[in-house]
């Protein structure tokens, strides 16, 4: 289900983010299980949904070369009913899938957002370690500028590296962070 358009925002062929002017493209990402470990072959998709009332970030998996695909399961927590957009994610050389989104879960108005990442290591069932990648929020309403791309992301080793866009200098300007696993 699409996003609802805002009046207010003009017309536009790619979705709304609610509670703002900006535009955000719901491209699914892959990504597949090169490591060698037990889900090796995997393949990974993530998207958001929108649930008819706010925006959520799944992810499937197949195990059969994308013939068929599993139930989608939320990145966020369970309690987390703000807007979820902008996913991404990648694969360790050690199999441990990563993903990044932006999230508006700690802004009670569900307007500023952050990008956070969590991790996977029983191939894409739950995720752990949801971790905040910037210690600012972002306000949308600051520029007009589109989302661009979603929240990418790569491993090195056992860091696990993204670029996300910002706003917290009243510009959107991307950003870069990581998280370093044990």
């Amino acid at each position: 289900t699409l996003v609802p358009k805002n009046p207010r925002c003009g017309s536009s062929g790619i979705e709304n983010l609610p509670n703002s002017c900006w535009f955000t493209q719901d491209v699914p990402v892959i990504a597949i299980d090169n490591s060698g470990g037990a889900f090796s072959g995997r393949l990974y998709g993530t998207f958001y949904n929108w649930t008819g009332t706010f925006m959520q970030v799944l992810v499937v998996n197949s195990t059969d070369g994308g013939t068929t695909w599993s139930t989608p399961v939320p990145v966020a927590a369970s309690n987390d009913n703000h807007d979820q957009f902008a996913p991404s994610l990648s694969v360790s050389s050690s199999g441990v899938l990563g993903i990044t989104w932006q999230d508006r879960f700690r802004d009670p108005a569900n307007i500023k957002y952050q990008p956070f990442a969590a991790f996977s290591n029983d191939g894409g069932m739950t995720f752990v370690n949801r971790v905040a990648l910037a210690s600012v929020p972002s306000n949308p309403r600051i520029t007009t500028n589109a989302f661009t791309y979603p929240t990418v992301n790569v491993w090195s080793g056992n860091t696990f590296y993204a670029l996300w866009q910002d706003t917290r200098t009243g510009q959107s300007l991307a950003w870069i962070g990581g998280v370093k696993l044990q």
